[in-house]
């Protein structure tokens, strides 16, 4: 009768053994096969709201309300067309004559950069259609960059290494005044692209609060769409 037991208990434990290693195996299996979060691959995330928001100007109000905002951004037209840049993969073939069909002159080309005059029509399509081009961006201009101590003391940027960078996410700053906005955005610390709304009647500027806020969320999530709101702060007005 003990050797009985002792026999039942050890297919017990044998079998129990058998369904831990396999539902361990199903259980890595399932997280091998499960998608990588999506990456951007045509836009810089310090690009995407400038080029998104020339398109969009363009689309829903004409080619003189989207050059006004290239101006704005100091971005160059040369012959009606954008002065853009695009990285090229190593040992991409581009193709110049689907460029062509768009509209889009190539000017230069060096290494697996090429220099690009592009309508503000083809800017959709450029940063999403054309094979070989992991990136388009405006020229970089030199700017001194200054990144708030929080990415570092929250370790944001490894998050942003591996493309947790608030991309797909809407942020709203609501403050009270957005000083010295246009500024900042010169200085590269709040994207060209940020939308602003004012709800004063006064207009955004005054306090830098607004301002020192939205840099500091950019930083943070850099691939987000920003909103400046600016509103009353008094709760009795």
């Amino acid at each position: 009768m003990k050797k009985r037991c002792i026999v039942q208990i050890t297919i017990y434990g044998i079998a129990a053994a058998l369904i831990f290693s396999v539902s361990s195996a199903l259980a890595q299996t399932k997280a091998a096969n499960l998608p990588a979060r999506p990456r951007t691959q045509k836009f810089d995330v310090r690009n995407r709201g400038t080029l998104r928001a020339l398109f969009e100007k363009y689309s829903k109000n004409g080619f003189a309300a989207a050059a006004a905002l290239a101006e704005r951004n100091n971005i160059k037209l040369v012959n009606d067309r954008l002065v853009l840049f695009a990285d090229i993969q190593n040992g991409a073939y581009l193709n110049k004559q689907m460029l062509q069909v768009m509209g889009i002159k190539v000017e230069t080309r060096r290494g697996n950069v090429v220099k690009l005059h592009v309508p503000f029509a083809a800017l959709s399509q450029l940063m999403s259609e054309v094979p070989g081009i992991t990136n388009v961006r405006v020229p970089m201009r030199p700017i001194e960059t200054v990144t708030t101590e929080g990415v570092a003391l929250t370790n944001a940027d490894g998050y942003h290494g591996h493309g947790w960078d608030g991309t797909g996410i809407k942020i709203a700053v609501i403050d009270g005044g957005f000083g010295s906005l246009s500024t900042a955005i010169s200085n590269g610390e709040i994207p060209s692209g940020v939308y602003t709304r004012d709800f004063t009647g006064t207009g955004i500027g005054g306090t830098t609060h607004g301002t020192q806020v939205a840099e500091i969320v950019y930083d943070m999530a850099p691939g987000a769409e920003l909103y400046a709101k600016c509103e009353f702060m008094n709760p009795l007005s």
